[in-house]
């Protein structure tokens, strides 16, 4: 079979341009033309089967003269109802595969200005969703080899002991700069010179400049960023999901539409010892925690206030172990000499209270409201102006009874 290519290959340049001129004209043309007319249903204007193990049937690369806005391929979907790109995917490889070397632009750029939304994923069940994967590795764009030189440089690898062993890969090709080869299949690293310079375990099979590479072995960072939300300028992150860590910067409203499931879940680590939850002020201090071992502390000042639900008691503590206390109060400061529990006025003004040393004070000097009591209640006050300690009480049937100590 003669290729056209090769009959390209055997005439001369005039003849070339004449051919060329011929397929702009009469088969590309210089304006759109029509090639599936209203009416022709077959399936393609070109039906091509590849059955070889590499490569490929159409091969588009940009040359050295290429601008921003020039594209490999552009697909125009100006009227009528006709789709852009269709990929009817069988076999067990992708259908789809961007490779965004290292130095290289957006792998994948969506620009959305209709309501609809720019890219929309329909899930039937079963169907796996989308998956985004961690990899260990790394990878750099200013590999340099020398053909049978065992020695490979770079000045962002960053080359440490730790690389010694682990594999050495050139991604692609670029140009006649770094062709393939610059770095053989299975080549390792042997020895590390420098931070930008290593021994490879196989010479350069060619030499190469501004080599696409991928070091073996690097971990991925907590930090490292699997999605990212930025405000209008490009720079302000509003929120990312991180390898390691959620880090959002916006409002989140949790409302669950499942009641007899649980809207919020926070969940240890088998072995948790740092804190299951913090919330912390602008600068980072901590306001409130709640501990691995399910303790609750509060580093500031902390109120509990029903001014939400004024028909429930601002704070209540519910026990459910019978030999245990609802509630203990704990000073964890051998010298601490702060109360264990105050009670307060509106104003503020301390009325009773548990010191540290567990004593009960009172600073009420006046006996309540026959109103405030309920039958066999009982409640004790300071007589300042007689020096005496009463105690009030309310019996069965609703009647005061009183007594008193004299104080010398």
């Amino acid at each position: 079979m003669t290729y056209f290519a090769t009959y390209l290959g055997s005439v001369t340049s005039t003849e070339k341009t004449e051919v060329e001129t011929a397929l702009r004209l009469s088969v590309f043309g210089d304006a759109p033309f029509t090639v599936k007319p209203l009416g022709n249903g077959r399936n393609g204007v070109m039906d091509a089967k590849y059955d070889d193990t590499t490569g490929y049937i159409f091969h588009l690369r940009a040359g050295p003269n290429s601008g921003a806005q020039t594209g490999a391929i552009g697909i125009g979907t100006d009227e009528g109802l006709g789709g852009g790109l269709l990929i009817s995917h069988k076999n067990a490889n992708w259908g789809l595969n961007i490779v965004n070397n290292p130095g290289a632009g957006l792998g994948a750029y969506l620009i959305g200005y209709a309501s609809n939304p720019a890219l929309q994923m329909d899930l039937y069940a079963g169907a796996g969703g989308i998956k985004l994967q961690a990899k260990t590795g790394a990878g750099f764009k200013d590999g340099v080899s020398n053909t049978g030189s065992t020695t490979f440089t770079s000045a962002t690898a960053a080359f440490t002991a730790a690389d010694v062993g682990q594999t050495i890969a050139q991604l692609t090709s670029v140009g006649a700069s770094s062709p393939f080869g610059s770095i053989p299949a299975g080549t390792t690293i042997s020895a590390v010179v420098d931070s930008q310079t290593v021994t490879l375990s196989q010479s350069a099979g060619a030499s190469g400049t501004g080599i696409r590479f991928r070091v073996g072995g690097r971990a991925v960072a907590a930090s490292q960023p699997v999605l990212s939300l930025f405000d209008a300028d490009g720079t302000t992150l509003r929120g990312a999901i991180q390898y390691g860590l959620f880090d959002w910067r916006t409002p989140v409203k949790v409302t669950n539409n499942a009641p007899a499931t649980v809207a919020l879940t926070a969940k240890g680590a088998s072995g948790q010892t740092a804190d299951v939850l913090n919330i912390l002020n602008s600068a980072d201090a901590q306001l409130f925690r709640i501990q691995s071992s399910g303790r609750i502390t509060a580093a500031y000042s902390s109120f509990f206030s029903n001014a939400g639900k004024t028909d429930q008691p601002a704070m209540q503590l519910s026990g459910y172990a019978p030999t245990l206390p609802v509630a203990q109060f704990s000073q964890e400061t051998a010298s601490g000499t702060g109360d264990f529990f105050q009670m307060l006025n509106f104003s503020d003004q301390v009325l009773s209270r548990v010191n540290y040393g567990g004593y009960v004070m009172t600073r009420k000097t006046a006996a309540p409201a026959a109103t405030d009591f309920v039958n066999t209640e009982l409640t004790f006050w300071y007589d300042e102006a007689n020096a005496k300690f009463k105690i009030t009480a309310k019996n069965a049937a609703g009647a005061l009874v009183s007594g008193e100590v004299a104080l010398a």
